[in-house]
């Protein structure tokens, strides 16, 4: 069975004076029957942990913020990847107007910044993304048993573009550190790199800061399946080799050959 916590749903955190258990985790020999069969593939599991007005509230709020409760077909994916459909639908990504800051030369548009997430990254033929440390390379790889403890970590923030058509863009960072993914030009074919910035420069910007070549479109399509466009580099995509092994992590365009630009986006706890 597959676990999260809902408070993982909640807009920040939830102040009440009412003392928590030091666990939030419950004995599945001590349910004694009490599991609520929603629908064909979903039950509701009832613990006998304290009720508590805390834990009630929480429930509550959660269930209020899913405004497009997964389909009947997806009770048929794996806990993971339900898991995963359930935290898109309770990450709000909000249409923010765009704020504009008056300067000497004229309006500058703003980027909002509005949440973040951490996660891996899969592509479409299961290579994980992982940073090798010498260069701070990053490279595609297939991890299997033990090795797959090495997956790396990534932080991505959301942000409401100023141009409202481009979709959400993000920042991907690697997990506490100052390394973010970065799309530069570099003749004919931009180039992806690991870029060291500090972190405070990632809430709120404008465009005239120059910070787009950190920025990628980040769409999604069908069972969790994302790309991720540059947003200086417009056309070029984070992308791996679909021939081989150990290669670094590239730009290229979108019908470029052996070339893979979809990935998994596999969410976890922060």
């Amino acid at each position: 069975m597959y676990h999260f916590d809902l408070r993982q749903a909640l807009d920040g955190p939830l102040d009440l004076d009412e003392a928590e258990p030091e666990s939030s985790s419950f004995d599945m020999t001590a349910l004694e029957g009490d599991i609520i069969n929603l629908e064909e593939g979903l039950d509701m599991v009832v613990s006998k942990n304290p009720k508590t007005l805390k834990g009630v509230t929480i429930l509550v709020m959660t269930m209020n913020k899913i405004q497009n409760p997964p389909k009947c077909s997806s009770w048929k994916l794996s806990d993971e990847q339900l898991y995963g459909e359930i935290l898109d639908r309770l990450v709000d990504k909000k249409v923010i107007k765009t704020v504009a800051n008056v300067s000497k030369e004229g309006k500058t548009s703003v980027f909002n910044r509005l949440g973040s997430l951490e996660c891996t990254l899969t592509d479409n033929s299961h290579k994980d993304i992982i940073c090798k440390s010498e260069g701070l390379e990053l490279q595609a790889i297939t991890l299997k048993g033990g090795a797959r403890d090495s997956k790396v970590n990534f932080k991505m923030v959301h942000y409401a573009s100023p141009d409202i058509s481009k979709g959400f863009t993000c920042v991907l960072s690697v997990k506490k550190s100052n390394w973010y993914f970065s799309c530069v030009e570099n003749g004919d074919q931009p180039k992806l790199k690991l870029e060291e910035c500090s972190e405070a420069r990632f809430g709120n910007f404008s465009v005239a800061e120059k910070m787009d070549r950190f920025l990628f479109i980040h769409t999604t399509t069908g069972m969790n399946i994302s790309r991720f466009e540059s947003v200086r580099c417009s056309g070029w995509f984070i992308s791996t080799s679909s021939v081989a092994e150990d290669k670094p992590v590239e730009m290229c365009e979108v019908d470029a050959a052996q070339r893979i630009t979809s990935f998994k986006v596999n969410y976890s706890r922060e």
